[in-house]
């Protein structure tokens, strides 16, 4: 969160509308991450943050970041603690790209003429 409050932005009003945001690389970034988080479109976001300072906007975006990554870092911290929940996980997605890749290799191998045990 203070990361994304500290985020680099400009002087200007926060944009109304998209072609506010051009030439604004840093404004772009944020607005991106907020809809990606948030799924509001950037325009929804504009039309509630617009034409004021950054500081609410980046208040918001922090509440939504910590919001929507939570589970996440949770679900992560879970599966440290677990190491048989994490060798079964990469178990099962060996198997399944195995079992995927398998007839894949063997046409590869008959088209080349290789021989296979």
């Amino acid at each position: 969160a203070k990361k994304i409050r500290k985020a680099k932005s400009d002087p200007q009003p926060f944009p109304t509308n998209a072609g506010e945001m051009e030439g604004r690389p840093e404004v772009t970034n944020l607005v991106t991450i907020y809809s990606a988080l948030s799924g509001e479109t950037p325009q929804a976001i504009m039309d509630r943050f617009g034409g004021g300072q950054f500081s609410p906007f980046k208040e918001a975006l922090a509440e939504v970041a910590v919001a929507g990554l939570t589970p996440i870092a949770t679900r992560f911290r879970e599966l440290l603690s677990e190491t048989t929940e994490i060798d079964k996980i990469l178990k099962n997605g060996a198997e399944k790209a195995d079992a995927i890749a398998q007839p894949v290799i063997k046409e590869a191998f008959k088209i080349m003429g290789f021989w296979q045990k």
